[in-house]
């Protein structure tokens, strides 16, 4: 391959853009995120043929048109489908050592060696197009565009696949808010429960659990409402839904969860179980109110994918021999870090199936307890009452436990007290929301801890 040139050198060179667009568009890019070549062919520099024209004539890099590709299964889970989707990549063969990679840019180096560092195999760029690449995506991933639009829900049929467990006691014929415009309890209540709304919802739930999605977040805008999953850490976007569903939909996620429906400009907090091939999956709804309507984020704790061993946690072997060797102290202080949706709950689960629960007592705090453990006791927060990390922390340090599991450290009261019974004992685990561990440094400082 040709020394590592970027692709806006290559179009000035062959005279295909002015520096002065490729300016122009880099300066879209950053607002965008969007790849360069894309950015270029949507603002009209350049049309696609010219771009894969470009690759052609400058690189000896052969051209696949994906429109009709269909991959083997075991091929597509050496790249996850959010992967494929946020780096526009699709693996098509594997012969001997080498991947076979479709790639819209095939110059993005970066991914290249990000792939090669995850599958552990050499990588043959293979140039295509971004339109026939996510028909691909979208054909061998079952992922759905947010440019496709939504098919006539009353032709998907979704009958017995998941179940709700609904609490029949719940009244909606009370009026919480004074507002002339909102609809009245029960035409709410009926529009959630219309066949094509259950249908949509269940739909968004069922692919989010096939997609081993964490989170699921419904957010509102102008003209549509998105369907973004958390998986892997990375939030990418599966579906825009015509605004006119937006009402129906909050308020049959609303009655699943137990919420008031009436209530539509306060936050509220809900859940809610499923019964989905057998097992049961837990739901964590927070809504709160946004400019154009309520943004709905949906937890999903499903504790087949949720508990991991340590083992298949992707870390190296020296590392988990240090975790290990940590859990067998009889007393200190160990933090996980990360940003959200990075697992530092599934890693503090993990830890403690590690632990002889036979000959110690352990306890954990939790807010709010994700999956249920054997012979752990597993103590939920609830604020509401005044029921803290740090009061219940103090009440735990009376019940003689050995390891002493702590959600998240939030606040100087629960640093202090966690730090005092690993200093005096305890096993302490917990976690802390920061990008990184020399964060963690920083962060226990400005709650009061001193090194």
């Amino acid at each position: 391959m040709n020394k590592r040139k970027k692709l806006g050198e290559i179009l000035i060179e062959d005279s295909i853009v002015s520096e002065g667009q490729l300016m122009s568009a880099l300066a879209l890019q950053k607002k965008s995120g969007k790849m360069i070549g894309q950015t270029l062919i949507e603002h009209g520099y350049i049309t696609e043929a010219q771009l894969v024209e470009a690759f052609r004539k400058k690189f000896s890099i052969s051209y696949i048109d994906c429109d009709g590709v269909v991959v083997p299964e075991k091929f597509l889970k050496l790249v996850s489908m959010t992967m494929a989707v946020k780096k526009k990549i699709l693996p098509t063969d594997v012969s001997g050592n080498t991947l076979f990679l479709a790639m819209v840019n095939p110059l993005d180096y970066s991914t290249i060696d990000e792939v090669k560092f995850l599958t552990g195999k050499n990588i043959t760029p293979l140039l295509t197009t971004e339109s026939s690449l996510m028909k691909a995506i979208e054909k061998n991933y079952g992922y759905c565009s947010i440019e496709k639009i939504w098919k006539p829900l009353n032709d998907i049929h979704l009958d017995g696949e998941m179940q709700f467990n609904l609490d029949k006691s719940i009244e909606f014929h009370k009026m919480e808010e004074e507002d002339e415009s909102a609809l009245r309890a029960d035409d709410l209540y009926k529009i959630g429960e219309e066949p094509p709304i259950v249908k949509l919802v269940t739909l968004i739930l069922v692919n989010a659990v096939k997609s081993r999605a964490t989170d699921i977040h419904i957010e509102p805008h102008g003209k549509y409402v998105s369907v973004r999953y958390r998986i892997d850490g990375d939030l990418s976007t599966v579906l825009k839904i015509s605004k006119t569903y937006q009402e129906a939909m909050t308020s049959r996620i609303k009655i699943i969860s137990t919420m008031n429906i009436t209530i539509r400009r306060m936050p509220q907090d809900g859940r809610s179980t499923v019964k989905y091939e057998g097992r049961m999956i837990d739901l964590r709804v927070s809504t709160i109110p946004s400019a154009h309507g309520e943004t709905i984020v949906i937890r999903i704790l499903d504790s087949v994918k949720g508990l991991i061993p340590l083992s298949k946690l992707g870390m190296p072997d020296n590392i988990i021999r240090d975790l290990l060797e940590m859990l067998n102290k009889p007393q200190g202080m160990l933090f996980v870090t990360g940003p959200t949706g990075s697992g530092k709950t599934t890693t503090l689960y993990s830890l403690l199936t590690q632990l002889s629960l036979e000959s110690e007592s352990v306890v954990t705090i939790e807010d709010p307890i994700e999956y249920e453990l054997e012979n752990i006791k597993q103590v939920p927060v609830n604020e509401k009452v005044g029921f803290t990390f740090a009061a219940a922390l103090r009440s735990i340090l009376r019940q003689d436990p050995d390891v002493i599991m702590v959600g998240e450290v939030r606040d100087s009261e629960t640093a202090q007290i966690s730090t005092k019974a690993a200093l005096t004992g305890h096993l302490v685990l917990s976690s802390v929301h920061t990008n990184d561990t020399i964060a963690t440094i920083s962060r226990l400082r400005d709650l009061g801890i001193e090194p």
